[in-house]
C-alpha cells in the first residue's frame, strides 16, 4: 500500500486515475477485501480528498467513492 500511496502523489494524471481504480477494486472485493491500518487509512483519506477536488472526472469521481467505502469501515 505504500507505493500506491506514493504513485497517488506523483503529477501525472493517468498514473493517478490507475492507481486509484487498483485501490477502489482493492476495496469492494467482497471475498479478499483489503483491510487498511489506521495510520494508512488516515494517509489515504487525506489524499483522496484532495484529489476529489480534481478537474478529471474520474479522478474525482473515484475519489469520492474511495473516500465513501473508507468511512464506512
Amino acid at each position: 500500500m505504500n507505493f500506491l500511496i506514493k504513485a497517488l502523489e506523483c503529477e501525472r494524471k493517468i498514473i493517478q486515475k490507475r492507481v486509484l481504480k487498483c485501490i477502489y477494486w482493492a476495496l469492494i472485493q467482497s471475498e479478499y477485501s483489503i483491510e487498511l491500518e489506521q495510520a494508512k487509512s488516515v494517509v489515504l483519506l487525506k489524499i483522496v480528498e484532495n484529489l476529489s477536488g480534481s478537474q478529471d472526472r474520474s479522478i474525482s469521481q473515484t475519489s469520492k467513492q474511495i473516500y465513501k467505502i473508507i468511512k464506512d469501515q
